[in-house]
């Protein structure tokens, strides 16, 4: 490992956010019983496994002939990354991409004692068997075709995370206070709004009555309308980013809000 060049770390880091990827997709594809694109990116790509394994491999270089201190050494720093990740993306984006809560043994949602394990089986796996069948394939690959696979591999990566950022930003704004309005507030304004217009037999009643009611309730029934399609006009284009992302990230949850995207989209849906 420490005859790797930065072309080849590059190039692994790659590889690793790849495997990563068809390990989630799969497991919460599963989980879900449908395909899902799993991860905070749209491409088959997940950093958090990619800068995992990329610190597993540099943290264990002093003991990776001890199979055990491999074991435990690995587990920390994979414990240790998945926090400090966990924490600053919810502190950014205000939502848990990956939530332990209802783990038994979790510290702050963010790791918890059965992913620990579970980090740890994956770096001894990772140094023992799948790293050196890797790197047979990686070095024997010339330098200039490397270099050229990380520069396209980096450029969509970055238009690829410039892309969900955005999304996730969209999320964080409608799970916020935006111009003075609280979405939960919109959100039970709206649901009371469609309610009432939606009840045929209230409005039927309030019809048999004296005709300048009637008149009030459709003048009422024409502002609502107009309000619930300028609001949905407003927030269409977020919610519509903001549900791509929730799509890969189905079990997420929000720090201030127990409300799910897919609640969101069914509220402000035509």
């Amino acid at each position: 490992m420490f005859e790797y060049s930065y072309q080849q770390w590059i190039f692994f880091f790659f590889i690793y956010c790849f495997f990563g990827w068809i390990w989630e997709t799969c497991y919460v594809s599963v989980k879900q019983r449908k395909f899902v694109n799993r991860g905070f990116l749209h491409g088959p790509m997940l950093p958090i496994y990619g800068s995992g394994a990329m610190a597993v491999l540099i943290i264990t270089l002093p003991v990776h002939d001890n199979p055990v201190a491999v074991y435990f050494v690995g587990m920390l720093g994979a414990t240790c990354l998945e926090y400090v990740t966990g924490a600053v993306m919810e502190s950014i984006f205000h939502v848990r991409y990956w939530d332990y809560s209802r783990v038994p043994l979790n510290l702050h949602g963010y790791i918890c004692l059965t992913a620990s394990v579970a980090w740890g089986v994956f770096s001894l796996a990772m140094v023992e068997y799948v790293q050196p069948f890797v790197e047979v394939y990686i070095l024997g690959i010339p330098d200039a075709v490397i270099s050229l696979a990380d520069l396209v591999m980096f450029a969509v990566f970055c238009v690829d995370l410039a892309v969900s950022v955005t999304e996730a930003l969209d999320l964080r704004t409608l799970i916020q206070k935006e111009k003075g309005r609280d979405l939960q507030l919109i959100q039970k304004s709206l649901t009371f709004v469609m309610d009432a217009l939606n009840n045929n037999a209230l409005y039927e009643n309030l019809q048999s009555r004296k005709q300048e009611e009637s008149e009030k309730l459709l003048l009422l029934k024409t502002e609502l309308e107009q309000k619930k399609d300028a609001l949905v006009r407003s927030y269409e284009h977020r919610i519509r980013r903001a549900s791509r992302i929730l799509e890969r990230n189905p079990d997420s949850t929000f720090r201030r809000d127990k409300i799910r995207l897919e609640e969101i989209k069914r509220f402000f849906e035509r």
